[in-house]
């Protein structure tokens, strides 16, 4: 069963809160009228997705989606609203989906299945990133495989950059060293995407990939990675034995950073 909660104006929620239970009829869902309750409800009851809105006379959902964001990032945020004119600021937010009201079922199945959740409300897979050593990327336990050798460099680059995205041309500079930016390393570079996005699809795993407009990216929060506990103080610094990704060259700068935190160098 998953947990929603919908926050907007009272008008709104009730035709939103329908949809959500036509699509999910085991779903715990929850609306909100006021902005501040809304991240407090968040913060506490730990929702797999808020659904709000951009404005409206009792709140700002890009402050909620903000808020969202920094204290409960597991959570996911999609802004259904009729208003387009905000799209670009509430990607700012790190915000996952930006629906146009009034959205319709298939619209918002198809949004929570790019987070991993089907209809039957099950989250689907655990995505870990082992990066202490060499690195590995693992699906529900198991390695992931890629049809290219390279395509594991290229993941492996995305879950350095933790949600940064990463151009094409960066890609390009760091995957292959010794070649220049152009037409040819663009073909291989879309080669290496491409092979990319079929393993994840095939595994149900999409919703870990954010690519667009030349900018790609992962949800570093749709994984689970020994670096990002490190670097967030948790308890992964004695798995840390001065290793990291250590068959890429680009690596080193975040090997350094977290030689320095451990000691382990």
């Amino acid at each position: 069963m998953i947990r929603v909660l919908c926050v907007g104006a009272a008008e709104r929620l009730k035709e939103l809160e329908k949809t959500v239970k036509k699509v999910f009829p085991d779903a715990a869902a929850e609306t909100e009228t006021d902005e501040e309750n809304a991240c407090y409800l968040a913060e506490r009851r730990i929702y797999d997705a808020v659904l709000t809105d951009t404005k409206w006379k009792n709140g700002d959902g890009l402050k909620v989606a903000r808020y969202v964001h920094d204290v409960v990032p597991q959570t996911k945020v999609i802004f259904v609203t009729d208003r387009s004119e905000f799209a670009v600021p509430a990607f700012r937010t790190r915000a996952y989906g930006y629906l146009l009201s009034p959205v319709s079922e298939k619209e918002l199945a198809e949004e929570f299945a790019d987070l991993g959740i089907g209809t039957d409300g099950a989250r689907r897979h655990t995505v870990e990133a082992k990066t202490f050593g060499n690195f590995e990327l693992l699906c529900d336990g198991k390695s992931v495989r890629f049809a290219r050798s390279k395509t594991k460099e290229l993941i492996a680059y995305l879950v350095d950059r933790r949600g940064t995205a990463a151009t094409s041309s960066e890609l390009i500079v760091n995957l292959w060293e010794d070649k220049n930016v152009d037409k040819t390393t663009r073909s291989m570079l879309h080669n290496l995407v491409s092979d990319l996005k079929k393993a994840f699809a095939e595994l149900g795993i999409s919703y870990v990939l954010d690519f667009r407009h030349n900018a790609f990216r992962i949800d570093d929060k749709a994984i689970v990675c020994d670096c990002y506990d490190l670097l967030d103080g948790k308890s992964a610094g004695d798995r840390f034995t001065g290793e990291y990704m250590a068959a890429y060259p680009w690596a080193e700068m975040t090997a350094g950073t977290l030689a320095e935190m451990t000691g382990r160098y």
